[in-house]
């Protein structure tokens, strides 16, 4: 007995395969306010101490999170009058996610009694794959005026910080600083 596979149905059982990989693809967390999908948040602390916070998701890297995270800062210390501001706190947390995997799998079946074969492509999505990893930075500021003292390690000039960072940073018009 010989078996016909229908090209046909493994190029759409292919294309369902492919598809269902593209669905699991996550484009980064933009530079925005947080919502559902991560971003930036801050609260004020004290009248020059402020709480700034930044999550992305598995697709956002370390170093964009931190980057985001001083944007934000930054931002803040210009938005309320200030020159210059001081970390005098950082952390950043990894926070593993799903653990997952991609296991492609092949079936095949022989109908009874009139030779029929059939294939089919399955994705199985499930322990045994990587874990995405996210990360949130949570920088606590004090925002000065005048100079940033040259000696102080821990001390940004906002105005400076924006300059080296905004061809990192995509900031949707409605939150842009005004210079």
């Amino acid at each position: 007995m010989t078996a016909n596979f229908p090209a046909r149905g493994l190029r759409a059982s292919a294309l369902l395969m492919m598809l269902g990989l593209a669905a699991c693809a996550t484009a980064p967390t933009p530079y925005q306010i947080a919502d559902g999908d991560g971003g930036y948040s801050d609260q004020q602390l004290e009248s020059d101490r402020y709480r700034v916070k930044f999550e992305g998701n598995e697709a956002t890297s370390r170093e964009a999170v931190e980057d985001f995270a001083l944007y934000r800062a930054a931002e803040l210390t210009l938005q309320t009058g200030h020159d210059y501001f001081k970390v005098v706190s950082k952390e950043v947390e990894p926070i593993v996610g799903s653990v997952r995997g991609i296991s492609p799998g092949i079936g095949i079946g022989i109908g009874g009694g009139g030779g029929n074969l059939g294939v089919g492509l399955s994705t199985v999505f499930g322990g045994g794959g990587r874990a995405d990893y996210s990360y949130v930075t949570y920088l606590d500021i004090v925002v000065h005026e005048g100079e940033k003292p040259e000696d102080d390690r821990n001390a940004y000039a906002a105005f400076d910080v924006i300059e080296r960072l905004k061809g990192k940073v995509t900031v949707p018009e409605d939150d842009a600083v005004v210079e």
